[in-house]
């Protein structure tokens, strides 16, 4: 983990060749994840839509995954997933993960790594 001064966006390009982004938080733990999208600017859109939706609470889907561990999944208005997040062991450390978005999501800034991997 490493600090960073602000949360970031990270964009990347996975083995398919599609783009996927994580939201690390300050600390560096990487707190959120999405699928892959096509293109860089619809990449792009996704941010936008997390930024939008991540200060609702209605828009967190929290789950119990059969590991029985917990998780959520970040939706848009119309149920829609955005991203999911990591697995946690405890409840309590998925509302955590949730303030961590709803606190970073806003403010973080892009790091485009597909522009120079891949």
């Amino acid at each position: 983990m490493t600090i960073m001064e602000v949360p970031r966006f990270i964009i990347y390009r996975g083995r398919n060749k599609q783009f996927y982004f994580e939201l690390n938080s300050i600390n560096g733990a990487k707190i959120l994840s999405s699928d892959g999208y096509e293109a860089n600017h619809c990449c792009r859109k996704g941010i936008d839509s997390v930024r939008e939706n991540s200060s609702c609470d209605n828009r967190y889907d929290r789950r119990l995954a059969p590991s029985q561990q917990f998780y959520f999944i970040l939706t848009k208005a119309d149920g829609e997933a955005l991203a999911i997040s990591e697995m946690y062991s405890t409840t309590q450390s998925r509302e955590d993960g949730i303030d961590a978005v709803k606190r970073d999501a806003a403010k973080a800034t892009i790091q485009d790594l597909s522009l120079i991997s891949n």
